[in-house]
């Protein structure tokens, strides 16, 4: 798609407007009772974002359920009560392997979506996932690691089990017969050239320690999910404009962090290395359209550039494709295997996890 056209970019923002904690209910509803929307293409713009439970959770929090056409609104329970379901076999699949990592005194910490699932709302929580982040910070016991999750039936479905590829941060994914979710065992908690954002040291210091259904497990603090959970929408494979991949349920993730985080968030040591080059342009683009789509208010500079991002996901692609070259150039030089290989090992990650997901 070369161009988004002015209804898919309406439905881009009014599905920002419901998920955003920080939106009124009444510009939301406006939209609805003004017969302004076409509930197919919202339909498929929250399939496509993975933010259908979402959808359900906020228009219901909003009071604005009763508004919405009554298949459309059957349809919504369902897949929210489908997701509860789903979210119940993660948890037991996350109690399973800390209890195996625990055994051995592997400390470990959960990422990103999985932390949700801790929660004493577990139950409400509309987060979608195909697979579950670990980090283990002592890399010298990173092979024990390995072998207790074998020893769990967790096996890879790549012959590079154990070994990064490329400039990667985690190892191949993990995967257990009957567990539709994969494991993505890192390294290291983000890619090496976003090292500088957040430095594996300094995020180790700020762990928050839990006894989670009588486990020990680890999370990042507050700022560092936030700061994560950015990086995953501005400079990684989740990106909602670079690459012209609208994942919504990244983005409201970020959202939700960074209000959980507090208001002093931005301030913190951990963002304020986003005001400086050669994160700053970035920054400001993204967190300028946070604030047109969610209502999320930063005193950074404002950027408008991702209007056109957002409307022309072609010229992101192409940005993408010349990354991908000098990034294949780089890691031939330096005798590492390059992006270009890489890519249908991800491919192959990526189908193999929605058809384990499509089979629950």
């Amino acid at each position: 798609m070369f161009k988004r056209s002015d209804a898919q970019l309406t439905t881009h923002y009014w599905l920002c407007s419901v998920l955003s904690p920080l939106s009124e209910s009444d510009k939301v509803a406006h939209a609805i009772t003004s017969d302004a929307l076409d509930w197919d293409l919202v339909m498929a713009q929250a399939h496509h974002g993975m933010v259908l439970p979402a959808l359900y959770s906020t228009l219901s929090t909003k009071n604005l359920m009763h508004l919405v056409p009554e298949e459309i609104a059957q349809a919504l329970q369902g897949l929210f009560e489908l997701n509860v379901e789903l979210i119940e076999l993660r948890r037991d699949q996350i109690y399973a392997i800390s209890s195996c990592l625990n055994e051995k005194d592997i400390d470990h910490i959960w990422l990103k979506g999985a932390t949700h699932l801790m929660r004493d709302d577990w139950e409400h929580s509309p987060r979608t996932m195909l697979d579950i982040d670990i980090w283990i910070p002592n890399q010298a016991q990173h092979k024990l690691a390995f072998k207790q999750l074998s020893e769990l039936d967790y096996e890879s479905l790549d012959k590079n089990t154990g070994k990064v590829i490329g400039r990667g941060h985690h190892y191949p994914a993990l995967y257990k017969p009957g567990e539709s979710a994969g494991l993505e065992f890192h390294q290291h908690l983000v890619t090496r050239k976003l090292f500088e954002l957040l430095p594996d040291e300094t995020a180790l210091a700020n762990v928050q320690w839990l006894t989670w259904r009588g486990q020990k497990v680890g999370v990042l603090s507050p700022a560092d999910q936030a700061l994560q959970a950015y990086m995953q929408c501005a400079h990684m494979s989740a990106n909602q404009f670079f690459t012209g991949q609208v994942t919504l349920m990244k983005t409201h993730d970020l959202v939700e962090r960074l209000l959980q985080a507090g208001p002093g968030v931005l301030e913190s040591d951990q963002f304020n290395r986003l005001k400086n080059n050669p994160w700053k342009w970035r920054a400001n683009m993204f967190f300028t359209y946070l604030e047109h789509a969610f209502g999320f208010q930063s005193q950074l500079e404002r950027h408008s550039g991702y209007e056109d991002r957002l409307r022309y996901p072609a010229l992101a692609s192409i940005a993408k494709l010349q990354g991908f070259a000098l990034r294949t150039i780089d890691c031939v030089q330096e005798g590492r295997i390059g992006p270009f290989k890489e890519l249908p090992q991800r491919i192959w990650r990526n189908v193999s996890e929605t058809f384990s997901a499509k089979k629950m």
